[in-house]
């Protein structure tokens, strides 16, 4: 079913508009809203409903409607319920409407929106341009709604259009006459003089969020129906509320019409001593009491409207938008056109997130004019819907500062929430049901995580700050590893003020020893078993890609915003009545909880490359996941070869972390896997086999401490050796010197890897192999090369050889010793090492097992060489 609507208290402007869409819509049902009558005579109104098939509205069942015609109007709340219900389903929505866009203005499939003196006149164009007509009677009605909506053509919005369409109606047979009698009409003469004086006058007030338009004019003592001009001044105008003041002779006449559904203006009529309704109201007054109504009317009717509560009533539809597509030169551009600080974007018309001016400024001074701005897009967009309270906004954008909200409605057009007039709206009302502005979390305790004594110098730290005038913070890695429970004793404070002063003074306290770097308003303290490093809150901003920060002085706020993803982000803090409350700038918890690692901005591995190694190093320890935006950022910042900006020593100091890391396969699987590697050199690839080998190395390393505790590998150069095991010798020497790899470590992994492959060549020659021969074989051979032989062979009975080796070979000694031999007439000397390593190999192959056997295969051996004559007494 097709369903033709107009607005409530409608005018025959909307039942004209209805007459000519249900030629475009042949098969349409109409519907006209219960209070619609009261808006015309009865006489007319009984003409006009014999004319039409009108449907009572409330008899329609909503489930059968396919397509809903919205006519002259597109706010739900000029509907009613019954519409409103019915737009909550996914339908076709077609709009006609002459009124500019408000913050509930639907969206619909079909629209068609002009700036016409009446709604009748898109109609009646729409209906040419189809190469239909209306029939007589239909012309009109049609012509009655156009010349009572334009006053006779005499109102200030009347426009060409409308004289076209009132054409177009008499040559399809309107009849003017009936038309003049039923509407309005004309205004006489002296009427209109008023009305254009009022439009004159008309200024607009906006008191919070409420626009009122005020004028005040002098009258002819004789022209009457002065309300029939108020109501046209506030039919023409956009505020929420009109007061027009009109003197005439001896008397003052006030006039108030509102917009507003939920102000009821009757009791302020009564005060008045005048009469009124709910939506508007008239009184007469003296002279000067006019004068004073004019100016303290608006506040008094803003105070009778209730403060807005709801995101429909914030929201403002009008805030330019951009999209994903956009580039950065596009979107400051636009931002310089309209003078905000910040834009929304949208993806297919979804919202998608905001762009701020400070970022964009940025990306342009990096030469990124031309990134579309889904790049620049790390956060997801804040959404509300039209009826979400005002305690609910509060929670929202103070747990995130993003300056706008998206308002979402199928079928409605975005509106835009500013953060800015919530926090408004919350401060002009009471804050008793409204959540506090803190961004602390309460229900951390930190006095539970920490040990007792580390917990008593923080307070320490605390009370000391704030008796100097300072606030101090824990914050870091050591806040994070607090909540999520894991042991992390590095201790880093952060001072709003003179970090080194309080570090000395803390010292002094402590009698700690302290280490200090001016330069950087950094210090370290000595204490027990802790490293306490205390520095200066900073704000920090990057003149190059790529190359350290610049710093100044800054709040909490600067220094959790420079950091490098959301979940480092936190602070605890330490003044002495907010000890241990978690301060939490830039939801942090919630991505910590979430296990999502997120940039702050979208140009955070840009301005710090070193930021790709850090996600990388964090996914692996932690085991989060890069979230979407952040996702893409680190995708594209790869590919665009931030990396290539990195100093040797600064990727070597990232590198080495990870290398050290207590599970290291994910982050350097993902070294290769990424690209990041191709960066060092290009034939750093990933491998379908590397998964396998990092994983394998981690296995055979565990098991060679136990076997081994006493002699560990070198983790870090075993692992960076399987990482690169893919270079050429003269690609891993390039490598090297591009990562900044410590002086010597290139030479000695290429060793390594020449002995693993001699090794690994070795075994696979002799697999009947005596024992006492993969022993000898194995004994020179570094343990980080036989091991990276069992990692890189891809052969089982290689691995299991070496494993062999080392668990059971190379243990083997004899149980004779030096003293023994001398005790069998043998004299000290290079014989006695040959001997021995003979006994053991003898041991190794099974020949012999005893101490008995040891003594008769040396005396057998002493008996060979005196016939032998093969060693002479020494």
């Amino acid at each position: 079913m097709d369903l033709i609507v107009c607005r409530m208290n409608a005018d025959w402007d909307a039942l004209g508009s209805m007459i000519a869409a249900r030629r475009l819509y042949p098969n349409a049902v109409l519907a006209l809203p219960a209070n619609a009558q009261t808006a015309f005579g009865v006489e007319a109104a009984a003409l006009f409903l014999r004319s039409l098939p009108l449907r009572d509205i409330t008899q329609i069942d909503p489930q059968a409607v396919k397509r809903l015609v919205l006519i002259g109007t597109r706010r739900l709340v000029e509907i009613g319920p019954w519409i409103e219900a019915l737009t909550d389903r996914k339908l076709e929505i077609h709009l006609y409407d002459n009124h500019p866009a408000a913050p509930d203005s639907l969206t619909g499939t079909l629209e068609l929106v002009r700036e016409t003196g009446a709604c009748v006149t898109i109609l009646t164009q729409l209906v040419a341009e189809q190469g239909r007509k209306l029939m007589a009677d239909e012309a009109t009605w049609a012509l009655v709604g156009l010349f009572d909506k334009t006053a006779g053509f005499t109102l200030p919005g009347t426009t060409a259009e409308d004289l076209r369409a009132a054409a177009l109606l008499l040559d399809w047979g309107a009849d003017l006459p009936l038309a003049i009698e039923t509407g309005r009409g004309r205004l006489r003469p002296d009427q209109l003089a008023v009305l254009r004086d009022l439009h004159a006058a008309a200024t607009r007030r906006q008191l919070d969020w409420l626009g009122i338009v005020t004028a005040a004019v002098n009258a002819p003592e004789n022209t009457p129906d002065l309300a029939e001009c108020a109501a046209r001044l506030h039919e023409s105008h956009n505020g929420q509320v009109t007061i027009a003041v009109i003197r005439q002779g001896t008397q003052t006449q006030v006039f108030c019409f509102s917009k507003l559904p939920r102000l009821n203006l009757v009791a302020l009529a009564e005060e008045l001593g005048g009469v009124g309704e709910s939506d508007r109201f008239q009184a007469t007054v003296a002279h000067a009491a006019g004068n004073e109504l004019l100016e303290k009317l608006p506040e008094r009717i803003a105070g009778l409207a209730r403060l807005p509560v709801l995101a429909r009533d914030l929201a403002d539809p009008t805030v330019p938008t951009l999209t994903v597509t956009d580039t950065v030169a596009d979107a400051v551009k636009r931002i310089a056109e309209t003078g905000l600080d910040a834009l929304p974007v949208t993806d297919r018309e979804k919202p998608a997130g905001i762009v701020q001016v400070a970022e964009l400024l940025r990306a342009s001074r990096f030469g990124l004019q031309r990134m579309p701005l889904l790049r620049l897009l790390v956060r997801p967009p804040l959404l509300c819907a039209p009826e979400t309270g005002l305690a609910e906004l509060v929670a929202t954008v103070e747990h995130d500062p993003q300056p706008y909200l998206f308002v979402e409605h199928p079928n409605r057009r975005h509106g835009i929430v500013r953060r800015e007039d919530v926090l408004l709206a919350r401060a002009k009302q009471s804050t008793a049901d409204l959540p506090s502005l803190s961004r602390t979390q309460r229900d951390f305790n930190l006095r539970d995580a920490l040990p007792a004594d580390l917990d008593a110098v923080l307070r320490q730290v605390g009370a000391l700050a704030w008796e100097m005038g300072y606030r101090s913070a824990l914050v870091g890695g050591l806040v994070r590893d607090l909540i999520l429970k894991r042991s992390n004793f590095d201790v880093d404070l952060v001072v709003e003020g003179d970090a080194l002063g309080v570090a000395r003074s803390l010292a002094t306290r402590l009698a700690a020893k302290l280490v200090e770097h001016e330069d950087f308003q950094t210090a370290t303290l000595d204490f027990g078993p802790y490293r306490i490093d205390v520095a200066m809150a900073r704000r920090e901003w990057y003149d190059r890609p790529g190359e350290l920060p610049r710093v100044q002085p800054g709040t909490l706020r600067d220094d959790a915003r420079r950091r490098d993803f959301t979940v480092n982000t936190l602070l605890l803090d330490l003044r002495p009545d907010q000890y241990g409350q978690l301060i939490d700038f830039e939801n942090g918890y919630a991505d910590l909880r979430l296990g999502l690692l997120r940039i702050l901005h979208g140009l955070s591995f840009i301005e710090d490359p070193t930021r790709v190694l850090r996600a990388v190093r964090f996914a692996g320890r932690f085991g989060f996941s890069l979230e979407d935006s952040t996702r893409i950022a680190f995708t594209a910042a790869i590919e665009e070869g931030c990396l290539d900006r990195l100093e040797g020593g600064r990727w070597w100091k990232e590198l080495a972390l990870i290398l050290n890391e207590d599970k290291p396969v994910v982050p350097l699987e993902m070294i290769l896997r990424e690209r990041i590697g191709a960066r060092l050199h290009p034939e750093l690839r990933p491998e379908p086999d590397c998964p396998r080998r990092l994983a394998l190395t981690e296995e055979i390393m565990a098991w060679y401490r136990d076997c081994s505790p006493a002699t560990p590998p070198a983790t870090e150069k075993l692992r960076l050796a399987v990482l690169t095991i893919g270079l050429t010798d003269a690609a891993l020497t390039e490598a090297a010197a591009r990562m900044g790899m410590p002086s010597g470590w290139g030479e000695e992994l290429a060793s390594w890897r020449e002995a693993a492959s001699d090794l690994t060549d070795w075994l696979l020659t002799h697999p009947r192999a005596a024992s006492s021969e993969i022993a000898g074989r194995l004994r020179p051979v570094p343990p980080e090369a036989a091991l990276l032989a069992a990692v890189t062979a891809d052969d089982k009975a290689v691995d299991e050889t070496i494993r062999r080796f080392f668990a059971e070979l190379q243990a083997v000694k004899p149980l004779l010793g030096g003293e023994d031999l001398r005790r069998l007439g043998l004299t000290p000397g290079p014989q006695f090492g040959e001997l021995l390593d003979r006994i053991r190999d003898a041991r190794l192959d099974g020949l012999i097992a005893t101490r008995h056997d040891e003594l008769n295969f040396v005396n057998q051996f002493l008996a060979r060489r005196r016939e032998s004559a093969e060693f002479g007494d020494r």
